[in-house]
């Protein structure tokens, strides 16, 4: 998965907003997809330039904020993109292992901490020193 910076979106997504061809635009900055494209034209639109910036650490969402965003989405029968557009939520696919994992019956509202659990040393038994 190719990273693009700040200012590569930006320069894309004005491009497109001037008029010129998302074909064009795809093949001068080597966007993988069409649809790509497309959703950060529609972030911009929404949020403005500052939702293009590269996420400095992984979001972290409450559970009632996931509950929520899955409520609107079942309410207004939208598409995983258009959640994530409304809600500023930068990949559509982390709606979608939200559904999934609601699906299940694992506990969206968790807030179970990502990844491998930190290393508990042990502790050394000191032994009592000995007379001689």
């Amino acid at each position: 998965m190719t990273k693009f910076t700040y200012e590569q979106k930006l320069a894309a997504v004005k491009l497109y907003l001037e008029g010129q061809s998302s074909g064009e635009i795809i093949k001068k900055f080597n966007i993988g997809e069409h649809a790509q494209l497309l959703f950060w034209v529609k972030q911009y639109k929404r949020h403005g330039p500052n939702i293009l910036n590269p996420k400095k650490k992984h979001e972290e969402y409450s559970g009632e904020f996931k509950l929520n965003v899955l409520n609107w989405k079942k309410q207004y029968h939208e598409t995983y993109e258009a959640t994530a557009v409304k809600f500023g939520i930068s990949n559509p696919g982390t709606i979608y292992q939200w559904q999934k994992a609601k699906d299940k019956g694992d506990l969206v509202a968790s807030n179970k901490k990502r990844g491998r659990p930190p290393l508990v040393k042990k502790q050394k038994k000191i032994s009592p020193l000995s007379k001689s």
